[in-house]
């Protein structure tokens, strides 16, 4: 049984097998071509769109999660200009709140 599977993909990896001289025999119009050319091209404009439209996706989805997160920190903390929340609390909520305790 084992070696019939073997001789089986065997055979499918044979036919995968595609060198340069493969299709240099065929005998294709120029216009046949052309055709496949063009089917190509408009296949890849298709591929490329579905990616565009896909990463467009991707970054809103990420965009909303860190405007998620951003609206998750409490308002004192959105409140402080970027710099200063970044040199006296090195951009970390918990050491805000440590001090805002040992102020208290």
């Amino acid at each position: 049984m084992n070696s019939k599977n073997n001789k089986k993909s065997s055979e499918r990896s044979n036919s995968l097998d595609i060198d340069e001289n493969t299709f240099r025999d065929l005998k294709i119009t120029a216009k046949e071509k052309q055709d496949l050319l063009d089917k190509l091209e408009n296949e890849m404009n298709v591929r490329i769109q579905k990616l565009k439209q896909q990463a467009e996706e991707f970054a809103k989805d990420l965009i909303a999660c860190c405007e998620r997160e951003i609206n998750n920190l409490p308002k004192e903390i959105r409140q402080l200009p970027l710099d200063e929340f970044i040199n006296l609390y090195h951009a970390d909520p918990a050491e805000y709140f440590e001090r805002c305790i040992q102020k208290l």
